[in-house]
């Protein structure tokens, strides 16, 4: 999966749960800007941290995280 189609899982998941990009920062303690840059697909580094408190706001069951990170990989 490239940058772009994760971004845009993200804000799939993110739009699933009825949250603006601001709602997602304040629950993951992710600053909005780095999610916009997410969903747009133009942050090219993940760092774990991230991923891990994007994957905790969303929800995600341990199945999903796997997923979600092999996802940001690019696998």
């Amino acid at each position: 999966m490239n940058r772009k189609d994760f971004g845009e899982l993200v804000s799939t998941l993110r739009v699933d749960l009825g949250w603006m990009q601001f709602q997602l920062g304040e629950y993951s303690g992710v600053d909005c800007a780095v999610i916009s840059q997410v969903e747009r697909g133009v942050k090219k580094f993940f760092e774990p941290e991230l991923l891990f408190c994007l994957a905790n706001a969303l929800q995600l069951t341990t199945i999903e995280r796997n997923e979600f990170i092999l996802a940001a990989s690019g696998l």
